[in-house]
């Protein structure tokens, strides 16, 4: 699970053809666990490559940098690893073409967090289930995925965290 602080994007370009790169926009968590978490982004047009940066303090001043996680990321997912369960990290992408990055990004704010625990059913009929877990701490919302047996489909609901069940 993971949960963003809901302070949004920021857009902050590069040039093809004369004309600016826009931002990556839609930026969204697709998979995360307690140290890692995947998010992709709707393409750019005229984008050949994205970098991907995260935003670090320094404690010998208060400077914030950013420093280059990859500039090769030719598809629109990005995959950040060893992180730490419960603390606030902040990406930046930004789209390039052949290699040269302006000033257009997008950013995105998120905290990994640990898979919820205590999960069990309060519930079960023919057409629903109640389900309860333990909360987890720093949780905005929850997403529950499900599979009908019947199906190669999976679905999900999201719910905010006044819902743990």
């Amino acid at each position: 699970f993971c949960g963003t602080n809901d302070e949004g994007f920021e857009t902050v370009g590069s040039v093809v053809d004369g004309k600016p790169l826009r931002a990556c926009e839609d930026i969204i968590i697709n998979e995360c666990t307690d140290s890692s978490v995947t998010i992709s982004w709707t393409g750019v047009l005229g984008a050949t490559n994205y970098l991907v940066e995260q935003r670090v303090h320094t404690s010998s001043s208060k400077s914030v940098n950013f420093i280059k996680l990859s500039d090769q990321v030719t598809s629109t997912c990005f995959t950040a690893s060893s992180l730490t369960s419960g603390s606030d990290y902040t990406l930046r992408i930004s789209a390039g073409a052949h290699d040269a990055f302006e000033n257009q990004s997008s950013i995105i704010k998120l905290t990994p967090l640990p898979s919820t625990r205590k999960l069990s059913v309060l519930n079960m009929t023919c057409d629903s289930i109640t389900l309860t877990w333990a909360s987890v701490k720093k949780a905005k919302r929850y997403l529950v995925q499900y599979k009908i047996e019947s199906t190669s489909l999976t679905s999900s609901s999201s719910l905010p965290t006044t819902t743990t069940s």
